[in-house]
């Protein structure tokens, strides 16, 4: 793990009282980063998941000649056991 200053921006979202209360699937608006660390809380525990490369994928909802043009990723995360 890299040792990345804790700064900017935070994002966060409670697992509960146990790990397989964890949605799979978490959505951040606004979020746009070249690189993440995340840490996933549960039951008590936590898990750092670093994240170094960041990789964006565009789209247009509205189809390819009109706004806006969207840019999503999917990103992985361990929880902790």
């Amino acid at each position: 793990m890299h040792d990345w200053p804790r700064q900017g921006a935070v994002y966060v979202f409670e697992c509960g009282s146990a790990a397989v209360t964890c949605r799979q699937d978490m959505f951040f608006a606004d979020l746009i980063a070249d690189r993440l660390l995340i840490t996933v809380t549960a039951a008590g525990a936590s898990r750092d998941t670093e994240i170094a490369m960041v990789t964006y994928t565009s789209h247009r909802p509205n189809g390819p000649n009109c706004a806006p043009d969207c840019r999503t990723a999917i990103v992985n995360a361990d929880v902790p056991g």
